[in-house]
């Protein structure tokens, strides 16, 4: 058994880099902005003492990953448009 070890930047970038392949009929998109927007949002929670622990860790990133892989669709076309 193979067991390979990531930091969670390591994690945030291939997450990065994933969507940004995923992504790829969206001209103006960088993977990176993923990386800044959800350490923002995690860090504002805590600061705002929303949530006690930081989010961002190698099996959430991993866990963010899956449930990207299934929803994100290669087709997509605008951005920042939540669907109803």
């Amino acid at each position: 058994m193979i067991q390979v070890q990531a930091s969670s930047g390591e994690l945030m970038i291939g997450l990065g880099m994933f969507l940004r392949r995923r992504c790829r009929r969206l001209r103006h998109f960088n993977g990176g902005e993923v990386t800044v927007w959800l350490r923002s949002v995690d860090r504002a929670l805590l600061e705002h003492a929303w949530q006690d622990a930081p989010f961002i860790g190698p099996a959430n990133v991993v866990f963010v990953y899956l449930l990207a892989r299934d929803a994100v669709d290669p087709d997509i076309v605008t951005g920042g448009q939540v669907p109803e």
